[in-house]
């Protein structure tokens, strides 16, 4: 080759492969391209129809509009505030979010650990393990033993979930218990055992089951008498009950309160070392707040009466 002055030798570079934000990448050699793995500089994003991470995928925001397969995945934030958003399925060994809200299903094998998490349709799962709330729509834990166990460390809350005629379900309710004695001492005047108080959240209608242990002053005998009734700021639309247990230790106590909306006051006059009462019977409030037994003597003077530990009320929802 021969020429008079300056010889541009330089190559012109073909086309690059693929088109616009597509990513090159050795392609037996050559260089390939495909609509399936893009980056937009624009929006600083990086696209990927299927993305396998052997070992930590560390990122801010993760889109998988179609299904998610890992080993771990694990998702923080300086803010604490973490929302992870399953359109499709997603099935994993372990989660670990704030927040997880799921309009398909997550097949989980190991465990699913959370702060909230919203299922407006089923989860079907291994082990759950909730810290914090669980608003969801119906939770359904299965193995091929049949045997299934939820373990609660703290409280599962059901306030709206009354008992049905139609289908077996876990009951619902509230109840308290005395751990120590309580004693009134020369009144007459009917006041709430405020450790066997109740605070009904709902409204409807609740079974009702209550043990009194009752004593007279340092358990003896005596006749100032015991005198037991109810209250509480819920609005009673209707309190039926039956009583039986023993009175002065011997004579058996067998009475019936029907229907009534205002307290009734069931007394007796004498009282024995160690008597009872059992109370069972059904509830209807069209108010809520709280529901109590209140007692007091018959006869006002110093020798007192008692109720004992290990008394205990419990309602339990069933309409």
């Amino acid at each position: 080759m021969s020429g008079v002055g300056d010889l541009n030798t330089r190559v012109r570079r073909p086309s690059a492969a693929g088109s616009n934000t597509q990513i090159l990448f050795n392609f037996g050699g050559v260089e390939g391209a495909t609509a399936n793995l893009t980056f937009n500089v624009s929006s600083n994003t990086l696209n990927s129809f299927f993305m396998n991470a052997a070992a930590n995928l560390v990122a801010g925001n993760i889109s998988t509009p179609q299904n998610t397969s890992t080993g771990n995945l694990t998702i923080t934030t300086l803010a604490n505030t973490v929302t992870l958003n399953v359109s499709q399925n997603a099935a994993v060994g372990n989660i670990s979010a704030a927040n997880i809200n799921v309009s398909a299903t997550i097949n989980t094998a190991a465990n699913l650990v959370a702060g909230n998490i919203s299922t407006p349709q089923n989860t079907s799962t291994g082990n759950l393990s909730v810290t914090q709330n669980t608003t969801t729509g119906n939770i359904v834990i299965s193995t091929l033993a049949n045997t299934v166990t939820l373990n609660v460390s703290q409280n599962i809350f059901a306030p709206n979930c009354p008992m049905s005629n139609t289908i077996t379900g876990v009951e619902t309710g509230i109840g308290s218990v005395m751990t120590g004695n309580s004693t009134r001492t020369s009144t007459t005047a009917l006041t709430a055992e405020n450790n066997l108080s109740c605070t009904l959240g709902n409204t409807g209608v609740y079974a009702l089951e209550c043990l009194i242990n009752y004593s007279g002053s340092n358990g003896a005998s005596g006749l100032n008498g015991f005198k037991l009734s109810w209250g509480g700021s819920c609005t009673v639309n209707t309190l039926s009950y039956s009583v039986v247990g023993t009175n002065n230790s011997v004579a058996n106590i067998s009475t019936r309160q029907l229907g009534f909306t205002n307290a009734v006051t069931t007394q007796y006059t004498t009282i024995g070392v160690s008597d009872w009462v059992l109370i069972k019977g059904v509830l209807t409030i069209n108010a809520t707040g709280t529901f109590f037994p209140m007692y007091a003597q018959v006869v006002s003077n110093g020798n007192s009466v008692n109720i004992q530990s290990n008394s205990y009320i419990v309602l339990t929802r069933i309409k």
